[in-house]
C-alpha cells in the first residue's frame, strides 16, 4: 500500500492518523464535508479509504474530482479555502460524470489527495440503505506543518481516541467493547 502513496509523495509520509467514517446524517449539514471541499492540512497528502460496509449510491459515499478539474475548478471560482462549493457549481465547471465515487463491497479501496482534490463524503444514505462505514489512513509530508519544528512546539493529539456510542456495531469496531 505505501510504494504508490511514496511514489506520488515523493518521500516517505508519515501516518498522521487513522479513523473510522460513518454516514449516519438524515439530513446534508450546511457548511459542511457534506459538500466539495479541501482538506487544509499541507500541500499534498493523502489518505487511504477502506470499505468497511457495502457501498452504493444510496449508502453515502465518498466522492472526489480529480486534481487537475479540481484545479480548473478553484481557478474559475477564485476559491479561498474557507468556502464549500455546491453540487450544481461542479456540474456547470467540469460536469457530474468527471466526479470520482468510491463504491463497491467491503474491502474495497481508494487512494484520494484530499489537499488536491475537492470532495466530500458521508452524506445521507436512502432510507433502509446500511450505515457506510469506512477506515482512513491519513498521511502527511514529514514537512507538514501540523509537526512540531522544535522542542517547544506542542505536539498535536494524533490518533484520538473514539467514543463508545452503545451501538454493538460500532463499539465493536472501535474496540470500545469486545463481546
Amino acid at each position: 500500500m505505501l510504494v504508490p502513496i511514496i511514489r506520488y509523495c515523493g518521500m516517505l509520509p508519515v501516518l498522521f492518523n487513522f479513523f473510522v467514517t460513518r454516514a449516519y446524517q438524515d439530513a446534508i449539514k450546511e457548511q459542511s464535508a457534506h459538500h466539495f471541499h479541501l482538506d487544509p492540512e499541507d500541500t499534498i497528502s493523502f489518505k487511504v479509504f477502506v470499505q468497511l460496509t457495502d457501498v452504493d449510491d444510496a449508502c453515502g459515499p465518498f466522492h472526489a474530482l480529480p486534481a487537475k478539474l479540481t484545479r480548473d475548478v478553484l481557478e474559475a471560482v477564485g476559491y479561498s479555502g474557507i468556502t464549500f462549493l455546491t453540487d450544481e457549481r461542479i456540474e456547470a465547471l467540469v460536469g457530474w460524470d468527471s466526479v470520482v465515487k468510491l463504491t463497491g463491497p467491503a474491502g474495497t479501496v481508494g487512494l484520494v489527495d484530499t489537499t488536491r482534490c475537492l470532495h466530500f463524503g458521508g452524506r445521507p444514505r436512502k432510507p433502509g440503505k446500511p450505515v457506510r462505514d469506512q477506515l482512513v489512513f491519513q498521511y502527511l509530508l514529514p514537512t507538514s506543518l501540523l509537526f512540531p519544528v522544535d522542542g517547544d512546539a506542542k505536539h498535536p493529539r494524533f490518533l484520538p481516541q473514539f467514543d463508545a456510542t452503545g451501538d454493538a456495531h460500532w463499539d465493536a469496531l472501535i474496540g470500545a467493547r469486545f463481546t
